[in-house]
């Protein structure tokens, strides 16, 4: 489990519980033995918070496990409130729906980073008393169960992602600017934030995401990917070409710059990097993709085993 999808899931299951009034229903069914509670109220409540869970994705469930609120999804839990039958699972349910709304979120804004709410913006160097927007963009690597990304294969990601960020702005014939390193985080996957010039950060994200549509038609019809073939006639590849037919950019220079967008693109892919914007697409996932390194560490045998965060990635979309 990522920081970030804590800090989302959180905010998702408190939202859900505090606007279906979960949690005042359940007080007035549980004191209300004389002056039994409507079942219009409780069916309102029920459908409210069922209509939140169909978005719930495998963090917000496992919150729920966690919590024990999951019979909230089970009607026969709500047949109880309505027959009274002082089931001791509606104060447990109670219980942890106190903890989710009034607590978690606290816990969740403890591990915000300051870079998470802060605009930062480069000197420009042409005149120093202005500024040049920055944009973010937050990356991933795909690294399922026992770690196998080595300080290599992270050297090289990043060289990849610096080759491809300098090679699109030749093309888009803007000045060459450096990402710098805004976060680093870690879960089930690695993730990281790199900040930049906001123009060629845009056109980066949107290069990768335009090639993931195409990865993404691929799969759907059970196709192998070529990731070579997913990056012909891409935006940034035809801008090149018209540059190149124009002499704007020499014709020994272009063909460099396309090797290089292309190696840079497959070899982001082939090592489970994915960005945000790519995750946000519908499935397939991005981090549900597998990644081929060798296995280097293996988990020591332990006594006892504790209930398990989910990967994101892996889990599915199945109910608790």
């Amino acid at each position: 489990m990522r920081r970030d999808q804590l800090i989302g899931a959180t905010e998702n299951l408190a939202n859900a519980l505090e606007s279906s009034k979960i949690h005042q229903v359940l007080l007035s069914a549980i004191r209300s033995s004389k002056d039994p509670i409507s079942p219009n109220q409780l069916f309102s409540a029920y459908a409210s918070f069922m209509t939140a869970y169909a978005n719930f994705g495998p963090t917000e469930k496992y919150l729920m496990k966690l919590f024990k609120v999951e019979r909230l999804i089970v009607p026969e839990f709500w047949e109880g409130l309505i027959k009274q039958d002082g089931s001791p699972s509606s104060m447990t349910v109670r219980r942890g729906i106190t903890l989710v709304t009034e607590f978690l979120p606290s816990v969740a804004r403890m591990l915000e980073r300051p870079s998470d709410k802060s605009n930062l913006a480069f000197e420009n160097p042409v005149d120093p008393s202005k500024t040049v927007d920055s944009e973010k963009i937050r990356f991933f690597v795909r690294d399922p169960g026992v770690p196998t990304l080595t300080v290599g294969h992270f050297s090289s990601i990043l060289g990849a992602i610096e080759e491809l960020h300098s090679a699109i702005e030749t093309v888009e014939q803007t000045k060459h600017s450096d990402l710098v390193v805004a976060s680093l985080d870690s879960g089930s996957d690695k993730e990281f934030d790199l900040l930049g010039v906001a123009a060629a950060v845009r056109k980066l994200s949107e290069t990768l995401l335009e090639v993931w549509s195409r990865i993404q038609s691929a799969r759907a019809t059970k196709a192998k990917v070529n990731y070579g073939a997913a990056c012909e006639g891409i935006a940034v590849l035809v801008k090149l070409n018209a540059a190149e037919k124009s002499n704007a950019i020499p014709k020994d220079q272009a063909e460099s710059i396309r090797r290089t967008i292309i190696s840079s693109i497959t070899h982001l892919f082939e090592n489970g990097v994915y960005t945000e914007a790519m995750e946000a697409q519908v499935n397939p996932l991005p981090s549900a993709l597998p990644v081929d390194r060798r296995k280097l560490l293996t988990h020591q045998p332990s006594e006892s085993a504790p209930l398990e965060a989910p990967d994101e990635g892996s889990a599915s979309n199945e109910e608790i």
